[in-house]
């Protein structure tokens, strides 16, 4: 006689949530000015963010999907301006780490890849 065993989806889902690579999206805030509504945007997903007090930065963590080539950064400025910046973001495959996104004072937006450390 034979068992037959089988995997719920649930515990399914579980293993492959714990496979694949986790990074975090730190989104900074470096243009001198108070900045609101700020996220990180990609298919249905929207980054924690919110306000953001000149010099600090929020923080995402956890973030288990992977991002297509370009993302998109929003905020609200100081003079009630809405931006709207697409990124390129290249990250390499199994990328754990930190994902920078820095808005600077000239309204740009810098994306640096930090690799955690080993």
């Amino acid at each position: 006689m034979t068992t037959k065993r089988r995997l719920s989806p649930l515990l399914l889902l579980l293993i492959l949530c714990a496979s694949r690579p986790e990074y975090d999206i730190e989104i900074k805030n470096s243009t001198g000015r108070f900045i609101r509504d700020a996220h990180v945007r990609f298919d249905d997903f929207e980054s924690i963010g919110g306000t953001i007090a000149p010099g600090a930065k929020k923080v995402h963590g956890g973030i288990h999907r992977r991002p297509p080539p370009i993302v998109v950064v929003v905020w609200v400025s100081d003079t009630e301006q809405r931006h709207e910046v697409r990124s390129p973001l290249n990250l390499p495959p199994q990328f754990v780490g930190v994902v920078v996104f820095e808005i600077g004072s000239d309204n740009s937006v810098t994306v640096t890849p930090e690799p955690q450390k080993e």
